[in-house]
């Protein structure tokens, strides 16, 4: 009996283990005219990471990115390759690239952010027009990149149970240019 009681807990614990989630996630937020605004991308993360890859796309007819940056701990990388590209921005990080390496990494965790993607709209709307903030695996950069996290020496992505959670922004209709006030007192 103590021996089923253990393999069960053993089990469970494994279990548990395998379909704990493991995430990259895109904020989602409004706009208002021509501003730049700042979208976090966070991460859900069971073990520590040691660097990771994101390739950020958009409709690059309503909105362009001005920049793709560490944030957090993965601010101190000791690799960052940001690059902007047309209908999309991709960002490469090493948290411990040079020696003497040192073992950084980013704490496991969830909602950690990781970047920031920075993105203006190239229009004014005439009315509220959303559109997305998704990972584009396989499309961004040459060679093409795939999102993806780094835990002991391994790389996690969508294929390995990586969930990628697409982000919104709203390009809000700007009040009118100008207004008339009446005298709305009885005759």
């Amino acid at each position: 009996p103590l021996v089923l009681v253990l393999s069960t807990v053993m089990l469970l614990l494994i279990s548990g283990i395998s379909t704990a989630q493991q995430s990259l996630t895109i904020g989602s937020t409004d706009v208002l005219c021509l501003s730049e605004i700042s979208v976090s991308v966070t991460m859900d993360a069971t073990a520590d990471v040691q660097g990771f890859v994101l390739a950020i796309g958009y409709d690059d007819s309503l909105v362009t990115a001005t920049g793709l940056t560490p944030a957090g701990e993965a601010s101190s990388a000791e690799l960052q390759v940001p690059e902007i590209l047309t209908g999309g921005a991709t960002l490469g990080v090493v948290m411990d690239a040079n020696p003497p390496y040192s073992g950084s990494t980013i704490s496991a965790g969830t909602g950690i952010e990781i970047a920031i993607l920075s993105i203006t709209p190239k229009v004014v709307v005439t009315s509220d027009t959303t559109t997305m903030l998704t990972f584009a695996d396989g499309t961004l950069n040459s060679p093409a990149l795939s999102n993806m996290i780094v835990q002991g020496g391994l790389s996690v992505g969508a294929g390995e149970g990586l969930s990628l959670i697409n982000g919104t922004l709203t390009l809000v209709e700007p009040p009118p240019a100008s207004m008339t006030i009446e005298d709305g007192s009885a005759a």
